[in-house]
């Protein structure tokens, strides 16, 4: 799985350079993906993950080209205009407000491109339950009903509950992926329709948006799993 996200993360960002501003960069699994950008400014609230990229970082031929905010994007101060933005894979941890805060803070920061690779809810067709991928709803919609499968004496209950009530997100997604990162999650169910209507608020057009390939060394769960991924670049170039 990993290796094929990182083909369509690669694939991207082969395209562009300039100044990168990366949102979500976690672990910092992309930064040998960096080598055509100028500067690179990561912005990542989790202290654990900064520990683990601060030492990708020194090992890098490029380390002195980035620099890390330690920050959520909807409350970084940034001075600098960067050409490409990216948040790949981070945005289902955000609400429909915490996308709409994000750019009411950055938009007048970017002049170019802000692509975005994350799970489309509008993609979403039947749960996967197999050996190596779990992803499930955790709200039955039509009744409005969370399923067992959140303990609802944790406060992922009550923020979930709380964010489906006040329509933050679509529904709640679980994800448990063997031998990765990505261990008992839970995540926002987001719609790319709702995501679209929120860039265009904040001046963005449209520039490209499609599903990502299926590779044949992917297995059937994998390859249900990944069918729910959409990428989305817009733009916001100022022509003068």
């Amino acid at each position: 799985m990993r290796k094929y996200h990182n083909i369509i993360k690669q694939n991207i960002l082969h395209k562009y350079k300039g100044n990168l501003l990366d949102i979500g960069t976690g672990n910092g699994g992309d930064l040998h993906k960096w080598k055509n950008f100028r500067k690179i400014v990561c912005v990542e609230p989790d202290h654990e993950k900064i520990k683990v990229l601060k030492e990708r970082i020194s090992k890098s031929e490029i380390r002195n080209r980035i620099s890390i905010l330690q920050n959520t994007i909807q409350n970084v101060e940034l001075r600098d205009i960067y050409d490409v933005a990216t948040c790949f894979f981070a945005l289902n941890d955000f609400t429909y407000t915490n996308i709409t805060r994000m750019l009411s803070n950055i938009a007048k920061n970017i002049n170019g491109i802000f692509c975005l690779i994350f799970f489309d809810y509008n993609l979403f067709s039947d749960d996967i339950n197999s050996s190596s991928i779990t992803y499930k709803q955790c709200i039955q919609t039509e009744i409005n009903q969370f399923n067992d499968i959140i303990d609802r004496s944790s406060y992922i209950y009550l923020l979930s509950s709380l964010r489906y009530a006040h329509s933050e997100c679509d529904n709640i997604m679980y994800i448990n992926i063997t031998d990765s990162y990505v261990i008992n999650h839970y995540e926002c169910a987001i719609n790319s329709i709702r995501v679209k209507e929120i860039f265009v608020k904040y001046g963005f057009k449209l520039l490209n948006e499609y599903n990502v390939d299926l590779f044949p060394f992917l297995d059937k769960s994998q390859i249900s799993y990944t069918s729910n991924i959409k990428v989305i670049e817009f733009s916001n170039i100022n022509e003068f």
